[in-house]
């Protein structure tokens, strides 16, 4: 039933899997084996002594090497796919040899009576010897090895180990009971339920290997020093689609998508990615094959379904060192595409070095929060009405310029969310903000407030009010000299959340602003839910208006547009800032239009407090 069951579902081409299939073909042989020991012994006026002892040779033979089939199994397991070292092989074998040796020259007796039979003697007590060693040994694998084994899958082991150490005494008490095999089966079908049935490694929806299985098998590539190229569809609107046409319809689209790929390239299809198929082959796909691919997946769209994806080939080459680099490499290579009208796409060096870059800046950004590796830059704020600049944003950059030179926000920050590691950043950024202010003595220097960004992590932090007072409170600053700056887009994760956090920062005495206004999904009924003091008008609304080498019609169009949006926040008695502005035509222009601060390179780009400080003394006048 277990080889029924075992081949009626795919498998991984593991290393544990064949070692799996070979206990089970010894199991099987031991059974055989077994029956005709039996009928042997009890019908010696038939069979020669010469027959019977090399029929009880192969059954005993077959019971040590499924001994050292069931220890090998658990090693492989153990050690994450990865075969054992020469060194480390000679030795574990050493009991299976000896044992063997004893098979072919030990003394075997034989006890038949009228109620029983049954052989005895060196060679039958080798298996016992055999069996305990190999017991002890799989025993220490799972005491030694416990990260590479869960609890779970320890216990299993253990519970087959200890229904075959149970049969090897109920064996030696009772010889007359012959239990061998009855025990081998038990402990196989331990194995099979805990390890072989593939329930971790099944995706059931689409009817293929899981991610899990994907991590597994490019394991499996790499202890085997094979190369392979990694060829993968994705479907680049899976969510629209199920949006439109339903899951249903997007889960057809994928097992189809699925189709193409196995049926090109016969080999198992791993389900990588939530909209994401991959395959391996080990000769380089041709061009040819691939159009092929992409002709059947366009017939999909005969049924009115408009599909976007792409297919993407990538050889283990180019930065697999590790089992993740490939999961990792498929995520980087389909983020940072760059469309064209063929949807292939193999990997090219420049993809690779782009990679390459963002480890790296990935190993930074994991020193810098760990060994003060930040430090705080400041835009000044020009005051319309005063002239003055009364206020300034603070930004983040890394101290590390030569690693990989400079490293903007932009590229540094996704990186930190990914790590999970944006609340720690947060709060260091507060935290560096508040002593700069202190030490620096920036209210002196005529700074009314400091805007500070709030990332989309903290926004939504149910504690996030008294972690900033405990902060602020270090340094004595009141806490109307911090302007908190929220992106439109905070409330993608979640609404009511940030709407009590903003409320009880507010009644705290941060003021707030809305930052990047026109770049988010619900500006305006933000606006009106929240109440911000400041609307920041991001550069998107802004630089149209002032592009000489766009149409006139939509230069046009464009300054009506900016033009609305700056008395639409005057009659909502709320002020405006600006961003992005470079020329003096846009502060003429901003000016004109009534806005109230302006931020941007015109005046300052970003800089640290040393040169801020500077900065204000110089154009201040203080």
């Amino acid at each position: 039933m277990i080889v029924f069951d075992y081949n009626r579902n795919e498998h991984l081409k593991l290393l544990s899997t064949k070692c799996f299939r070979t206990l089970l073909f010894f199991t099987g042989l031991n059974l055989a084996l077994d029956v005709a020991s039996v009928y042997s012994i009890t019908h010696l006026d038939i069979i020669s002594a010469e027959m019977n002892r090399f029929i009880h040779q192969l059954f005993i033979g077959s019971v040590i090497i499924m001994i050292f089939c069931n220890y090998l199994y658990v090693e492989i397991l153990s050690n994450e796919q990865r075969r054992p070292s020469l060194k480390r092989l000679l030795l574990t074998v050493l009991p299976l040899l000896t044992a063997l040796v004893m098979v072919v020259f030990g003394d075997l007796h034989y006890m038949v009576t009228e109620d029983v039979a049954y052989s005895y003697g060196p060679m039958a007590v080798v298996v016992y010897i055999c069996g305990v060693s190999y017991l002890f040994m799989c025993l220490r694998l799972t005491l030694s090895r416990r990260n590479s084994l869960t609890k779970g899958h320890r216990g299993s082991i253990r519970i087959g180990l200890g229904i075959w150490v149970a049969v090897l005494c109920f064996q030696i008490m009772v010889p007359s009971v012959l239990l061998s095999g009855f025990g081998f089966v038990l402990l196989i079908l331990s194995i099979y339920f805990s390890f072989e049935n593939q329930k971790e490694n099944y995706d059931a929806l689409t009817a293929c290997f899981n991610r899990n299985a994907f991590y597994r098998m490019v394991a499996e590539y790499m202890e085997k020093g094979v190369k392979p190229y990694m060829v993968s569809i994705t479907c680049d609107n899976l969510e629209q689609i199920n949006m439109i046409h339903g899951y249903d319809i997007g889960n057809q689209i994928l097992k189809a998508a699925k189709e193409v790929l196995r049926i090109q390239f016969k080999s198992e299809v791993f389900h990588s990615k939530e909209n994401t198929f991959t395959t391996f082959t080990l000769l380089k796909p041709e061009e040819e094959a691939l159009e092929m691919m992409k002709d059947k997946i366009e017939q999909l769209e005969t049924k009115g379904i408009a599909i976007h994806y792409h297919i993407t080939v990538i050889a283990f080459e180019q930065n697999v060192n590790k089992k993740d680099d490939a999961y990792e490499l498929l995520n980087f290579v389909t983020e940072n595409l760059e469309k064209s009208p063929s949807s292939i796409y193999y990997l090219q060096q420049d993809m690779t070095e782009r990679k390459k870059r963002r480890d790296k800046i990935e190993q930074m950004v994991i020193h810098a929060m760990e060994q003060d590796g930040f430090e705080m830059f400041y835009q000044p704020i020009y005051d319309t009405k005063s002239k003055k600049f009364h206020s300034a944003e603070a930004l983040i950059r890394l101290k590390d310029t030569t690693s990989v030179g400079f490293v903007s926000p932009e590229e540094f920050i996704p990186i930190v969310e990914r790590k999970g590691m944006m609340q720690m950043l947060g709060n260091q950024i507060f935290d560096m903000v508040a002593r700069d202010m202190r030490e620096c003595d920036m209210e002196k220097a005529g700074i009314a407030y400091m805007e500070v960004n709030l990332s989309r992590v903290q926004a939504v932090m149910p504690n996030i009010a008294p972690i900033l007072k405990t902060i602020i409170a270090k340094y004595e600053l009141p806490h109307a000299m911090f302007n908190i700056e929220i992106t439109e887009t905070a409330t993608i994760d979640s609404e009511k959340l940030l709407f009590q956090n903003i409320e009880e920062l507010r009644a705290d005495g941060f003021s707030i602003s809305m930052d990047d206004f026109g770049t988010g999904y619900s500006s305006l009924a933000q606006i009106n839910q929240i109440h911000y003091e400041l609307i920041k008008i991001d550069k998107s609304l802004i630089w149209p208006a002032f592009d000489k080498k766009e149409d006139e019609s939509k230069r046009k169009a464009a300054e009506v547009l900016l033009s609305s949006t700056i008395k639409m926040i005057h009659m909502l008695h709320l002020k405006s800032v600006a961003e992005g502005v470079e020329t003096e035509e846009m502060v003429e222009y901003l000016t004109t239009q009534g806005v109230d601060y302006l931020q941007g390179y015109y005046f300052s780009k970003p800089v640290n407090k040393e040169m801020f400080l500077h900065f204000l003394n110089f154009e201040n006048k203080i």
